[in-house]
Order: C-alpha cells, then sequence, then structure tokens
C-alpha cells in the first residue's frame, strides 16, 4: 500500500508571532501617515460681462462714422402690407436706386395708379428736384417739398435711424449680402423716417432692426415695422437693402 502524503501543519512559535505583530501594526502605521490628499478649490480670474447696451452703443457709432465716410451706395427698399401714398391716387410700394452723399440721388419708385402698376423715376442734384409724371411718363421739376418726393433723402433717413434709434440690443450675428454682421434691434420715432417715406407721424413708435458689418461697420440692411404715416395700414414692414458703397456714380439733371 503506497503512503498518504498529509499536510505538515506547523505551529507559529511565540517569537514569530511577535514580529508578525509587528509588520501588521507597521503596515496600519504606514497606511495612516499617508492619507488621501483632500482637493482644494481653485481660485479662478473673474471675468467681467460686457455689457450689452454698451455693446450696441458702440456698433451704431462705428455705424454711422463708418456710413457718413462711404461717399455713396445703392440702395433697395421694399415693403408688403401696404403701400405710402405719394399722391392722391398714387401709392409707392418699393424703391430702388443710388444715393450721392449729401443729397443727390437717382431712383425708380414702384407704385400703383388707381391699383394699377407703374414706375416712377426721380432725380435730385443740384438742389433741384425732377420727376416723372406716373400717366405719361415726362419728366418735371417737383416743387412740393411736403411729401415722399420733396423730403425723400435715404442717405440722411440711415444716418437719422442709426443716431436716435433707442433701446437698442445686440441679438446676435447673421450674414447678410455675404458679410458677418451684428444684429441689432430697439425702436425708433415714426417722425425720424420722414426722409425716407415722406410725411411721417412723430410720436408714434415702430420696432427697427439693423444689420451692421462686423467687419467694416456698413449698414447693409434695415427693416421697420409698423405704420409710419397717418395713411398707412397697420402691420407694414419695410426693408431697406443697402449695397455698392463708395462705387462712383454720375448723377445728371435729366432735363435742362
Amino acid at each position: 500500500m503506497s503512503p498518504v502524503c498529509r499536510p505538515v501543519r506547523r505551529r507559529l512559535t511565540a517569537p514569530a508571532l511577535a514580529l508578525l505583530a509587528v509588520a501588521v501594526l507597521l503596515g496600519l502605521a504606514a497606511c495612516r501617515s499617508a492619507p488621501t490628499p483632500t482637493p482644494t478649490a481653485t481660485s479662478l480670474p473673474t471675468i467681467a460681462p460686457t455689457p450689452i447696451a454698451a455693446q450696441a452703443e458702440d456698433i451704431v457709432a462705428g455705424a454711422r462714422q463708418r456710413m457718413q465716410q462711404v461717399g455713396s451706395f445703392h440702395f433697395q427698399v421694399t415693403q408688403t402690407g401696404g403701400g405710402t401714398p405719394l399722391i392722391p391716387g398714387v401709392e409707392v410700394v418699393g424703391t430702388e436706386g443710388d444715393a450721392v452723399l449729401p443729397g443727390q440721388l437717382q431712383a425708380s419708385l414702384s407704385a400703383t395708379v388707381m391699383g394699377a402698376p407703374t414706375t416712377v423715376k426721380i432725380v435730385a442734384v443740384g438742389g433741384a428736384f425732377y420727376v416723372t409724371n406716373p400717366l405719361t411718363g415726362k419728366w418735371q421739376v417737383w416743387t412740393d417739398g411736403t411729401n415722399l418726393l420733396g423730403n425723400f433723402n435715404p442717405s440722411r433717413a440711415m444716418d437719422s435711424l442709426l443716431a436716435q434709434a433707442t433701446g437698442l440690443v445686440v441679438m446676435g450675428a447673421d450674414v447678410v449680402a455675404g458679410a458677418a454682421a451684428y444684429h441689432l434691434s430697439g425702436t425708433v420715432d415714426a417722425g425720424v423716417l420722414a426722409t425716407l417715406v415722406g410725411s411721417a407721424s412723430p410720436g408714434a413708435q415702430v420696432q427697427v432692426d439693423l444689420w451692421v458689418g462686423q467687419q467694416d461697420s456698413l449698414l447693409y440692411q434695415v427693416q421697420v415695422r409698423g405704420k409710419v404715416t397717418a395713411s398707412e395700414k397697420q402691420g407694414i414692414v419695410r426693408v431697406v437693402k443697402l449695397s455698392a458703397f463708395g462705387q462712383p456714380v454720375a448723377i445728371t439733371p435729366p432735363i435742362q
């Protein structure tokens, strides 16, 4: 019969037990001597937010200065929700042309005569104002300075908007005419728009939105919501688009 192998049990002697106890105590002491460090808060620099109102004021101030330097620009005015009375029976629904600072312009007005579409051309140069008769198309000198034709001055209108718009805030950034632009929104007294629409009604507040180039401070677009004359319909919206800044424009009297 083969011998049976049994594990040999060895008893630890008293000295061995003493050494083992010392080793355990030293291990526990080492663990206690290196506690996990407590994270401490790191002080970060305080960044003061830039006031939006101040930012809007800076943008508008830059735009006003820049627009006074361009010398000329192309403009397009479209409106929805109704037309602007020009003379009895004639309403303007859109305008496109060129403005040369300080007060020269040439433009075509899209209008309706008793509901029928027509085009009225205007030229302002040398202190005189010329207009084509909406019925015959012939040029004539315009001497009535109390309505749209006599007051129409896009360059002055844009400057007035930038100078007198109130409560402007930066709404965000958009791309207008391929340029990155700030979008600002506020209100303006309707009377400020007299040189854009003719006889305006001072005292009424209308909503105005401006789009100013981030890189060049040019005023690319304006939107005006609300009636600015007593005879207009509620809910009318005008959009003014500006382009071709500083391009040479020759404006001459259409008749001598």
